[in-house]
């Protein structure tokens, strides 16, 4: 049992080690990129959160019969926000050519989900 126990350990610090090698090897300005990319992305998201916090607030004050519905539509745009937020924060380069893919398909998830925010509406 201990063997396996430092073979997962000696296991996870040669991943973390050849991560952090891997990284050293990005140039600075890819790295500059990703940083500003997380930045930009992190207010997006955190305009999203908003929006949806006050979609929220708007559908409590509406006495409507199609209330559950919206109230079950925001949670759905709330599960994409936090999902989109999680990958943001999961993302670990570890090859150059893989953060021009991740960097388009994130944005186009972004700009899906503040459409479907801007198209949404409650009726008054």
């Amino acid at each position: 049992m201990k063997e396996k126990m430092d073979k997962v350990r000696t296991k996870a610090k040669e991943t973390k080690a050849a991560a952090s090698e891997a990284m050293h090897e990005i140039p600075k300005e890819i790295k500059d990129s990703i940083q500003q990319f997380k930045k930009d992305s992190e207010q997006k998201i955190a305009s999203i959160e908003e929006r949806i916090a006050q979609l929220k607030v708007k559908i409590e004050n509406n006495i409507e019969k199609d209330q559950a519905r919206y109230q079950e539509k925001v949670k759905e745009l709330e599960q994409k926000g936090s999902e989109l937020k999680k990958k943001l924060n999961d993302f670990k380069l570890e090859k150059k050519d893989q953060w021009k893919s991740f960097k388009n398909e994130l944005n186009s998830d972004l700009n899906n989900l503040g459409t479907a925010l801007k198209n949404f509406t409650v009726k008054k």
